[in-house]
């Protein structure tokens, strides 16, 4: 049974539409200054969002209408302006040791309107974001780097928006227009090699800290109306490991005289310790929340004959601790299959979320609330059609069509760090006739 207020959702649809115009303007100059370079440059970036979001009654008093939930329904408006201004200088120490230093400055000006609630307000800011990296060379294809960097976290234009959101009579959601940047300062010692001088591998363990983290805060309106908003409060330490590895199987490849399969890999992952100042309806306690927590990320690709490929492609996201609780752990694996029955035509089959592990549920803990919300997200899906390229296609077909599948973004750094990488790899021979 809904709560008192809630919509019924078979009357019920949102009508969303969020429209952003960036520009980005940059220069760069770079120039050898006695054995080292100095890049400097400016960049001036313009953000404007409008997010309208309407919620729509479909059969008000019995009658077939569209009716606006006002409730729910609003307009929020922003406009933010970052002028930035940057210099790194880089240079050899010895035929081992170098050394990388840079400053970026960047001034910030944010303008927002929550038009429906006639709310509006403005920050400006300078962030002062060093950084410096000390590199040692061990051979060819490994190096040893020590690197300490700030970097700051804006606020998205969800948690700005001040809009009192009213899901029903008992939880009502709004965002900060007051929040501000979150600033990140990071250690970390890293070891970075090419495994038999192709295959990047990558090990980072770091320290890090974050001052004045955006986190949940719930606040009683009344004896049965529950507010959640965001604010900046407390302190977020972590202590962990990064690993990246990249790598195949190559054809034809045999050990004692058993044929592996030919297959390509790339994972990814985060292990850490993460420490959180605690709150309760009063602020900061003075006690800390911790937890450990894995990431992980990746897939591999089995190229099972010279026309057919079978994908996998997973994600974990580990406990996140909030000031007020944690959200437990969750994740998803999509498989997928592709056969061609010629270089432009083939046959896709995808299925998502095969183990049905994309719920999430979240804890909150206070000395004058405790909630539990287990959200049901429905990503189970299955996929099959066929596909025909027209026009030319670059890089290597199964390796973008098969990613494309999983649901993977092709444009992203690691797909075409893994495309660049199976060009190079030797292509499985066909059978004969």
């Amino acid at each position: 049974m809904p709560a008192l207020g809630a919509p019924v959702l078979r009357d019920y649809t949102q009508n969303a539409e969020t429209r952003v115009r960036l520009t980005d303007l940059s220069s760069d100059y770079t120039g050898k200054i006695g054995s080292g370079f100095l890049t400097t440059g400016a960049r001036w970036q313009r953000n404007r969002q409008s997010i309208d979001n309407r919620y729509l009654f479909l059969n008000a008093n019995g009658v077939d209408t569209h009716v606006l939930d006002t409730r729910r329904s609003n307009l929020f408006e922003l406009d933010q302006d970052v002028l930035a201004a940057y210099g790194t200088f880089e240079m050899p120490i010895d035929k081992l040791w170098s050394f990388k230093g840079g400053l970026r400055v960047e001034h910030t000006d944010l303008d927002l309107a929550q038009v429906t609630s006639a709310i509006e307000a403005g920050q400006t800011y300078t962030s002062y974001l060093p950084s410096l990296f000390l590199t040692y060379k061990l051979d060819k294809n490994s190096n040893l780097r020590l690197s300490y960097a700030d970097r700051i976290s804006r606020p998205s234009g969800g948690e700005l928006n001040p809009f009192i959101n009213y899901a029903n009579d008992y939880y009502v959601s709004s965002g900060n227009p007051r929040l501000h940047a979150v600033k990140l300062h990071s250690l970390e010692l890293g070891y970075e090699t090419r495994f038999m001088g192709l295959a990047p591998v990558s090990l980072r363990g770091y320290l890090r800290r974050e001052s004045d983290v955006i986190t949940d805060r719930r606040v009683f309106l009344s004896e049965t109306t529950l507010l959640t908003t965001k604010e900046n409060l407390g302190d977020r330490r972590a202590a962990g490991v990064e690993f990246s590895v990249m790598g195949m199987v190559p054809p034809n490849m045999k050990i004692s005289g058993f044929s592996l399969p030919n297959i390509r890999f790339m994972f990814s992952g985060n292990w850490a310790v993460t420490e959180q100042d605690r709150l309760d309806s009063f602020g900061l306690t003075g006690d800390k929340r911790r937890a450990p927590s894995l990431q992980l990320q990746g897939g591999g690709q089995w190229q099972i004959s010279p026309s057919d490929v079978l994908t996998l492609m997973a994600f974990h996201q580990g406990k996140l601790l909030s000031g007020e609780g944690y959200r437990e752990p969750f994740g998803i694996m999509n498989l997928a299959y592709e056969h061609k029955f010629s270089p432009r035509l083939s046959f896709n089959m995808r299925a998502n979320d095969v183990l049905r592990s994309t719920d999430q549920k979240f804890r909150v803990d206070t000395s004058t609330l405790r909630d539990h919300t287990d959200t049901i997200v429905n990503q189970r899906r299955l996929y099959v059609g066929l596909r025909y390229t027209f026009g030319g296609v670059t890089g290597n077909d199964a390796v973008r069509n098969a990613l494309q599948s999983a649901g993977v973004n092709v444009d992203s750094q690691a797909a075409k760090d893994a495309m660049k990488m199976m060009e190079k790899a030797p292509a499985a021979p066909k059978p004969a006739p």
